[in-house]
């Protein structure tokens, strides 16, 4: 599948990356699951490998399966936010599935590298931004290895351990993937995800500020997501995004976990200093209410819409300002 020079290339590039960002990418590719599943295979690797510096699981392993056409993509719980399932799949689809198939598999791996590392970017993530008390619902390496195994010990080697973390395979008929995740769109319909962008989009047409709302299944979700505290949790996604890195400090996240019932929301200190305490109080409660009506879109809506015209009194828009993050829903797994 790949010539020596190929591999050679693709472990230089990968050690380069690891080097420039402080993340990892490992690969492994199989003629066949013979018998296995993507998921069970994907895992032990994880599992085995170590993916990710120890402490900030801020790996990406990557698995093909040549004869059933399959890929999987896992990502480390640090590197969630960057990587969503829907940036994974869209990795999968309109980056390593176009050269797929036309069996240019080398370009495909090493358009796969670009695309992973264009959203990590460089360097590790900087403290996350002080906050008040938290927020939540009422209820209550220097070497990356690139792995090439062929026949059966690809699969037989690795002893059956199973994990609940987050990653988007590729269906067998022609390297492609689902755009959200399950428990995404169990929970929203498409509609629903594009109408909070939208509120997000409508929010900061007034502000300098920026506002992101991410949602995932659940806070502990995973083998190396320690806590299970939703503030805590979500001042990990504030800082992954970036959302410390505003010219004002100004930033806003949303966070909810769906099946856990929890919500947070953090404030950059710029923001925070104007507000205090009490108004966070208002905007959760006010989430709150509308959750537990059922009311999901229009909780993260409504939330949106009064942190957008909080932020627009105090930093109001200029003509020169620019979005300094992306508007679209990230989601976890």
């Amino acid at each position: 599948m790949l010539s020596a020079a190929e591999r050679g290339r693709l472990e230089d590039k990968l050690a380069e990356r690891e080097r420039g960002s402080g993340a990892q990418m490992f690969m492994a590719i199989f003629p066949s699951l013979e018998g296995d599943s993507v998921e069970d295979v994907a895992v032990r690797l994880e599992e085995r490998w170590k993916v990710g510096r120890k402490g900030l699981s801020n790996g990406v392993l990557l698995v093909v399966f040549l004869k059933e056409r399959k890929l999987r993509i896992e990502v480390g719980y640090g590197l969630e936010p960057v990587i969503t399932d829907a940036v994974a799949a869209s990795i999968i689809r309109d980056v390593i599935a176009p050269r797929f198939r036309e069996q240019r598999y080398a370009a495909g791996l090493d358009a796969a590298v670009d695309a992973v590392f264009a959203r990590i970017g460089g360097g590790p993530a900087p403290p996350p931004p002080r906050r008040p008390a938290p927020w939540s619902s009422a209820d209550p390496a220097t070497v990356l290895l690139f792995a090439l195994f062929f026949g059966v010990f690809g699969v037989a080697t690795f002893s059956a351990l199973r994990s609940s973390r987050r990653a988007v395979t590729a269906d067998g008929r022609g390297w492609s993937s689902h755009p959200h995740p399950g428990w995404a769109r169990r929970a929203f319909t498409e509609a629903d995800l594009d109408a909070i962008a939208a509120a997000v989009r409508e929010a900061e047409r007034g502000t300098s500020a920026e506002i992101r709302v991410h949602i995932e299944r659940r806070v502990a979700h995973g083998l190396r997501r320690r806590t299970s505290d939703a503030m805590q949790r979500a001042r990990d996604v504030f800082a992954a995004l970036g959302m410390h890195r505003t010219a004002h400090r100004s930033g806003v996240l949303v966070y909810l976990a769906i099946e856990d019932r929890k919500l947070a929301i953090v404030g950059d200190e710029g923001i925070h200093t104007r507000v205090g305490d009490d108004y966070w109080t208002g905007v959760r409660d006010r989430m709150v209410e509308r959750l537990r009506a059922g009311a999901v879109r229009g909780a993260v809506i409504g939330a949106v819409a009064e942190v957008g015209t909080t932020l627009a009194r105090f930093f109001p828009r200029g003509p020169d300002d620019v979005d300094e993050l992306p508007d679209d829903i990230s989601l976890g797994r």
